[in-house]
């Protein structure tokens, strides 16, 4: 008999529980803005990524990014990523990609747990040297979870797969520019702060 009060206990509990926590102000609320930051390590391959000596590259990404939750849970907003590259002997190569995101953030029986899914458009476009540009277009989905450890702020980890096209235009030459593409694989730590 303690066995069904138990039962009945734990499914009352996980009955109510989510109806009182989505009654409280979450911070994936309409109206709420966020900001978050992110640093990211890659490592590289492919044709796309390797120099002539078949060097892959290393990479260090900086995203702070500005979202409007213009609907309860999904939030639209625009993100830069700053890249600092290392390949082979080069160290002292920079990239700037800017562009728009979309992201639900998923409500749980625990309100302090945020699942998400996502995805991003960024455009980058640098001259290496006076004789070259380099365009790049990305488009990216992501997941992860956000863990609030106050009301406002949360800590979370990001997984994300990026396929990347770039075009190459050098001065002066008379045909179409040289492109490639490739993919990449991410891992996000991020810091989020919500904006009442």
């Amino acid at each position: 008999m303690k066995y069904i009060g138990t039962v009945c206990t734990v499914l009352i509990a996980l009955l109510v529980l989510p109806a009182i926590s989505s009654a409280q102000d979450s911070p994936v609320t309409k109206g709420h803005w966020m900001i978050d930051g992110s640093i990211s390590f890659q490592s590289k391959a492919g044709d796309a990524y390797e120099n002539a000596e078949g060097d892959g590259r290393t990479e260090i990404t900086f995203s702070p990014a500005a979202g409007y939750f213009f609907m309860d849970q999904l939030a639209v907003g625009a993100s830069i990523l700053y890249t600092s590259i290392q390949q082979g002997d080069n160290t002292d190569q920079t990239n700037l990609e800017i562009g728009p995101y979309l992201a639900y953030y998923f409500k749980t029986g625990n309100p302090e747990f945020l699942p998400l899914l996502g995805a991003a458009v960024r455009y980058a476009s640098q001259a290496p040297n006076e004789d070259v540009t380099l365009n790049k277009f990305v488009i990216q989905i992501f997941g992860g979870a956000v863990y609030m450890v106050t009301e406002q702020v949360g800590i979370g980890g990001r997984l994300a797969y990026s396929i990347v096209n770039q075009s190459y235009d050098i001065d002066g030459a008379s045909e179409d520019p040289d492109s490639d593409s490739g993919s990449i694989f991410s891992f996000f730590v991020t810091v989020e702060v919500f904006i009442p």
